[in-house]
């Protein structure tokens, strides 16, 4: 993925962030693993819309979710944020 990155102009850093710096949260999680939750319905919605993205609607469409409300949320840090969908 960096390496991609970089060939399209991404500054990408040659070494990875500390550990320290990664958030791990799970308030999208729902009832649990390999269950659809109401956000991620309404990313998944969303997504398609607006972007013709398809998601499935469990894993991707929960990520996506969580991604919209971290960023109304003000919780995103500046710059770009990336959502990696490998399908």
């Amino acid at each position: 993925a960096a390496r991609l990155l970089r060939k399209r102009g991404a500054p990408v850093p040659d070494n990875p962030p500390p550990a320290e710096r990664l958030l791990l949260v799970r308030d999208w999680l729902g009832r649990g693993y390999g269950y659809p939750t109401v956000q991620g319905a309404q990313a998944l919605r969303l997504a398609h819309e607006k972007e013709h993205l398809e998601l499935e609607p469990v894993y991707t469409a929960k990520a996506v979710a969580a991604l919209l409300d971290l960023h109304a949320g003000g919780r995103l840090p500046d710059g770009p944020a990336l959502y990696l969908h490998t399908n």
